[in-house]
């Protein structure tokens, strides 16, 4: 019997017939959740009021990071490039809003907030897809915030102090998560995971209990101790 880690609700009560790719086809995803129902997983597309779906914040933001450290990138690759929100000048190396949205109140505040709900989304299906316990009432908070739009959950992420780039072609070309040995000891020390996707490692909460705590500590702990490597900042 198929359950929705999102709803809640099982194949008696709603289909379970579209493929939900946990990262978004456009990307190279692959990877398929099979607990994710056709209404949650059809939410996560559908644009809103004054904010772009889920899905599309994450394309938006993670296209933009593949195109920029391409090994490939040229002037075809320049020209073929496109995106709904943001204007790229490869020479200057500069990234602007598009003015139609640059004149919208509040656009990268809502931009922001649909991206981060994109990569708790992707972590909740990926974490179901490989261990299977996303039912869990711990992810919980997850649920209200991703597929809800619900309260608030921070997302940080690790910027090279160095422009040194480690590129992963394979993880550009099929994008997943891990949930190794290391990934379970930072869930269990730190409530934290982890994953490097186009330039910047992302982190993000895996449970609502004292947060603030746990990332200060991280970043004291970890973060600090490697003054060489890398900055950590926070997604408003």
């Amino acid at each position: 019997m198929k359950k929705c880690i999102w709803c809640s609700r099982n194949d008696h009560d709603v289909n379970f017939n579209t493929l939900a790719h946990t990262f978004p086809q456009s990307l190279g995803g692959k990877n398929i959740c099979l607990n994710v129902c056709d209404s949650c997983n059809f939410e996560f597309g559908k644009k809103q009021s004054f904010q772009p779906s889920v899905d599309l914040a994450v394309k938006e933001i993670f296209n933009l990071s593949r195109f920029l450290i391409s090994d490939s990138k040229n002037i075809s690759s320049y020209k073929r490039f496109s995106s709904e929100y943001f204007k790229v000048n490869l020479q200057r190396r500069q990234i602007n809003i598009k003015m139609k949205y640059k004149l919208q109140s509040k656009f990268q505040e809502n931009f922001a907030r649909s991206f981060k709900r994109g990569i708790y989304k992707i972590f909740l299906e990926e974490r179901e897809r490989i261990c299977g316990d996303s039912h869990s009432e711990e992810f919980n908070f997850i649920r209200e915030f991703s597929r809800y739009n619900l309260n608030d959950v921070p997302l940080y992420y690790l910027k090279p102090r160095y422009p040194i780039l480690l590129i992963d072609q394979e993880q550009l070309d099929n994008p997943k998560l891990h949930f190794m040995e290391s990934d379970l000891e930072l869930h269990r020390k730190y409530r934290l995971y982890e994953f490097y996707y186009g330039g910047y490692s992302y982190l993000l909460h895996t449970n609502a209990f004292m947060q603030d705590l746990h990332i200060n500590k991280y970043n004291a702990e970890v973060v600090l101790k490697n003054k060489n490597s890398m900055n950590l900042s926070t997604l408003v």
